[in-house]
């Protein structure tokens, strides 16, 4: 399965998790825009927080600060959660999930430590 833009659009809401548990970073957040140009990934996000003390599961989640995502998608695996979440892999070591907005896994933005109400608002 090619990753493209139309693939990704029905996301756009919903939210993107990003994890490495070899590099030991989680981010997850609310898909404001999300393109494919040129076999890279961009990911805005309306929102985003990181995981503390992961792996294995974050103890909580705190806002971060960078909005944006890139990366090379020239190679990858794609694994359809069948759920109507998409997940795949990057080169990098990177684990990355499509949810779409509503799904009874994503993260509550009320639960991120130093998001602001007026944030909130959008998730």
């Amino acid at each position: 399965m090619k990753i493209t833009t139309e693939l990704l659009a029905p996301y756009a809401g919903g939210q993107m998790e990003v994890q490495n548990s070899k590099e030991g970073y989680i981010y997850c957040g609310e898909i404001a825009a999300v393109t494919v140009e040129d076999g890279e990934l961009h990911v805005t996000w309306a929102w985003v927080a990181k995981g503390e003390s992961y792996p294995p599961i974050p103890k909580q989640w705190v806002k971060a600060n960078e909005l944006n995502y890139r990366a090379s998608l020239w190679i990858g695996a794609v694994i359809g959660l069948g759920d109507s979440r998409l997940c795949f892999t990057l080169v990098t070591g990177d684990a990355i999930i499509f949810s779409p907005r509503g799904h009874g896994n994503n993260l509550n933005p009320a639960k991120v430590e130093g998001l602001q109400l007026a944030e909130k608002a959008s998730g």
